[in-house]
């Protein structure tokens, strides 16, 4: 018999027993015999005469037995084994007292309490709130995290709190999701994948909290909530760096560019709308001259002279250095761009103050309309940028709509400026010497020298035509 038993009769002395129970207890021989009373056996076993630990106070075994008519359970170590010892009360005023070696349950006991404890200590040191719930929607358990991130009062921390009194008092305290809908759909999600889904959530505070959702076989979940309002901002920044010029924070070409081809694609019904290339006239003068701090305000400065005078849905971006671009908007007329146009140039040319400093500076531009002019934003662009330059030749503080002929123009001005690279080392270029004569003695006073260019496949271009391109304006 594994179980060590002892009867003792209403004078508390032995009437039975069996080996077990000397063996468990470790007693010394003749500690329990017939006859022996309980106060004989705890003072020579003296693990029964220490005061022990019960459920509801501390007591010794055999105060217990001389003072109570309970059942009397206790765990004690005796030697390295852990013995439970239950001290039943029997009908005619005796004691039943059995005995059993639980060392392995105890050490189970003990491993799971120390895994509980690390549990804990996991689970409240997470950087992360986590919670769990049953298939009611009841609270199971939910970590110190989750409380300190909405606030949570004790009292709704308790296992059995109902999900929506939870959420009722986010409302109340301003940290619920500003869309409720979103907070419930990773749920519906994760039901449908049956696996764990996350969505980031906004709160009514500003935070961003990302959820991830893991459904449970039995229907409930376990949930975490991660705060990422640094990260999502971050992110929106480094997404806004990405389509916007750093000194003005006005979109960029990589942002005009997304932005016409949506609008290319759209169609708009057959809505025109109108590209304006700007250039600054006198730009670079006024850099060099008063210092490229002062250039860099005036270049910020040039964006809130042209949007007064946009019209709705108008916008402008920045290219780089002192080139921007207006996109104008359901132009159905080239009078309507043209009008701006000529509001933009009259606006730039009045005279900017710059740290106290008068600067006066122009502006050129070239007008492509879309679709008329290009059906892709590169192709827009790249036409506004031929009437621009044009613009520019004609005298600069003035605008010019592209034209199908300028471009024809520009591919052989292009062309012409390769075949002027390739010149010089393929020896094109003679030297003409055209002498000077006095007309009064009709004496060779001098010579002039004439640069020459023959071209392998044009013949003799005109000086008017490659020396424009060797030495530009």
């Amino acid at each position: 018999m594994q179980q060590g038993v002892a009867l003792l009769d209403p004078d508390l002395r032995v009437v039975i027993f069996n080996d077990r129970i000397g063996k468990l207890l470790q007693a010394p021989k003749g500690a329990i015999e017939v006859g022996v009373s309980a106060t004989r056996m705890a003072a020579q076993i003296p693990i029964l005469g220490r005061t022990q630990q019960s459920d509801d106070s501390q007591e010794s075994w055999l105060t217990h037995l001389l003072t109570r008519s309970t059942l009397f359970y206790q765990e004690i170590s005796v030697g390295e084994r852990i013995v439970s010892l239950t001290s039943t009360p029997v009908d005619d005023g005796g004691w039943l007292i059995s005995c059993d070696d639980i060392s392995a349950l105890a050490s189970i006991r003990k491993d799971m309490a120390d895994q509980n404890r690390r549990f804990d200590a996991a689970l409240a040191n997470m950087p992360h709130g986590l919670c769990m719930f049953d298939a009611d929607k009841n609270l199971l358990l939910c970590n110190a995290g989750y409380c300190r991130l909405y606030d949570l009062p004790e009292t709704l921390t308790r296992p059995g709190t109902p999900l929506w009194q939870i959420l009722d008092y986010r409302q109340t305290a301003g940290n619920a999701p500003v869309q409720q809908e979103a907070y419930f759909d990773v749920v519906v999600e994760a039901a449908l994948k049956g696996s764990a889904a996350s969505e980031n959530i906004v709160l009514m505070d500003g935070r961003v909290i990302k959820l991830t959702h893991n459904p449970m076989e039995n229907g409930g979940y376990v949930a975490t909530h991660e705060d990422v309002t640094e990260s999502v901002r971050a992110e929106e920044q480094i997404k806004h760096m990405a389509g916007h010029d750093p000194l003005t924070g006005l979109p960029n070409r990589t942002l005009l560019r997304e932005k016409l081809e949506k609008e290319l694609a759209l169609g708009n019904g057959g809505k025109r709308c109108a590209m304006l290339c700007l250039d600054l006239d006198h730009f670079k003068r006024a850099n060099d001259t008063l210092g490229h701090a002062v250039g860099d305000l005036l270049l910020k400065a040039v964006p809130d002279r042209l949007k007064t005078c946009l019209g709705e849905g108008d916008s402008i971006a920045r290219l780089g250095g002192d080139e921007f671009v207006v996109f104008q908007e359901e132009v159905q007329t080239k009078e309507r761009a043209a009008a701006l146009a000529q509001r933009l140039v009259n606006a730039i040319g009045e005279t900017f103050i710059v740290e106290g400093q008068p600067v006066q500076i122009g502006v050129s531009i070239g007008i492509a309309i879309a679709p008329d002019d290009g059906d892709t934003a590169d192709g827009v662009l790249r036409n506004a940028d031929t009437a621009l330059y044009k613009a520019k030749t004609d005298g600069r503080g003035t605008y010019c709509f592209f034209e199908p002929a300028m471009d024809a123009g520009i591919q052989k001005r292009r062309k012409l400026e390769v075949d002027l690279r390739q010149a010089i080392a393929g020896r094109q270029f003679e030297i003409y010497y055209q002498p000077q004569v006095n007309a009064g003695t009709e004496e060779v006073v001098g010579f002039e020298a004439l640069l020459r260019w023959h071209h392998p496949e044009r013949g003799l271009v005109s000086p008017a035509e490659f020396i424009p391109l060797a030495d530009p304006p």
